[in-house]
């Protein structure tokens, strides 16, 4: 059970990670062209998204507390890139 929660944990953080690093990458050489910051904003989103149900599935099982924090810590990371994209482009 201890594995499994690990697994989930590292896995959750991973997709985290990349949608985070993709997000970064894709303003920065965007110059900001919406389409192009709202294409890589979808794919962070999706990413935040399946770590989310992940860590969620995860809590359904076994009440762990780590798994309450990074689900705050993705809707923090998605009200970020959410606030940037508006507020760079509208």
């Amino acid at each position: 059970m201890e594995n499994e929660i690990r697994r989930v944990v590292l896995v959750s953080l991973a997709g985290v990670l990349l949608g985070w690093m993709l997000f970064l990458f894709g303003i920065t050489i965007s110059n900001h062209a919406f389409i192009v910051d709202l294409m890589y904003y979808l794919i962070a989103t999706l990413l935040f998204v399946a770590a989310f149900l992940a860590l969620r599935a995860s809590n359904k099982k076994s009440k762990q507390n780590i798994n309450l924090y990074l689900m705050g810590l993705i809707i923090l990371f998605e009200a970020f890139i959410t606030f940037y994209l508006i507020s760079t482009h509208i």
